[in-house]
């Protein structure tokens, strides 16, 4: 019976040691990725390119690249968050804008079109 209670005992202070070490692992693991957060923050401050976007209208595939000027796109996507966010300034600033493609599967995209459309 005392045999029992200490391979339990042993057990839980084995598990909680680990359950610790975790933790801290995720504890500096965590202060790593946002100190490197904010040196990339300070060196994007310092050189902020101008950015450029690369698309086709056929098939998804890059094939014309061109220099788009997204200062219009960047105010409308800042003022549309403002608006969601009830106008309180953060100090919330778009600085660009990435365009993903499409990770919709295609059967998705058609039945979210038929519905779309069977409302009109």
């Amino acid at each position: 019976m005392q045999r029992t209670l200490l391979v339990a005992f042993v057990g839980m202070v084995v598990v909680f040691i680990v359950l610790i070490l975790i933790i801290l692992c995720i504890k500096l693991y965590s202060g790593i990725i946002t100190k490197a957060r904010k040196r990339r923050d300070e060196t994007n401050d310092e050189a902020m390119p101008e950015p450029v976007q690369s698309f086709s209208l056929s098939d998804n595939s890059v094939s014309n690249v061109t220099v788009v000027d997204n200062t219009e796109i960047i105010a409308v996507i800042s003022a549309a968050v403002m608006a969601c966010m009830q106008g309180s300034t953060t100090g919330l600033r778009v600085r660009s804008i990435r365009r993903i493609g499409h990770t919709t599967p295609i059967w998705n995209v058609a039945g979210r079109n038929e519905q779309i459309m069977s409302g009109i």
